[in-house]
């Protein structure tokens, strides 16, 4: 199977991305959409993972969010690997490469022009490109916010580069931006969320 490497160093530059046929022929950090987790983990590595307190569970316990930190990841704090648990293939619907910002979203905010700014030049004809902002809905408070610029691709998967401002008295009040890459299913199922 055909891979681009996608690997993006963002410490004070932002290295242009190659454009890529489909959204599978992205890898962050070695992972890719549509692998299946048991390349990386045994089963039981899997299952204790997906049992962690830091596993971010989507509504009806669909989708789960795996966080996974490693001393060799050479681009991102940490990444979440986005599993339908009930597939004991463990395929991955999305990766999400994420910085920590602490408390400092305009830095999180200079860093999503950067991103965002290459991703248009690299998919200004083959992705429709949207911005909005949201009141992230897992803060029943309504303080936190979700800034969002969206490449949506006409197979239905898309690169999200959000920035999450999150209110100080949140349960995890670290800001931090997302490069999430998801495949069609998982943006469907997100869509319904809406």
């Amino acid at each position: 199977m055909k891979r681009l490497l996608l690997i993006l160093v963002l410490t004070f530059s932002f290295q242009t991305l190659t454009r890529a046929d489909e959204i599978n022929d992205y890898v962050v950090e070695n992972f890719s959409v549509g692998d299946s987790l048991l390349n990386f983990y045994s089963y039981n590595k899997i299952k204790e993972k997906i049992n962690s307190k830091t596993t971010f569970w989507y509504p009806n316990n669909a989708y789960a969010s795996i966080l996974v930190k490693s001393k060799d990841f050479k681009v991102y704090d940490e990444v979440g690997i986005v599993i339908n648990t009930k597939d004991d293939k463990f395929i991955i619907h999305s990766i999400e490469g994420t910085f920590n910002y602490q408390s400092n979203i305009d830095e999180c905010y200079k860093k999503q022009d950067i991103i965002t700014a290459d991703l248009k030049d690299a998919f200004s004809l083959s992705a429709e490109f949207q911005t909005y902002k949201v009141k992230y809905k897992w803060d029943k408070s309504g303080k936190s916010t979700s800034n969002y610029d969206e490449f949506i691709f006409s197979d239905g998967s898309a690169i999200r580069v959000i920035c999450y401002d999150m209110d100080k008295d949140f349960i995890d009040p670290n800001d931090q931006l997302y490069l999430a890459i998801n495949s069609k299913k998982f943006m469907n199922y997100l869509i319904t969320l809406k």
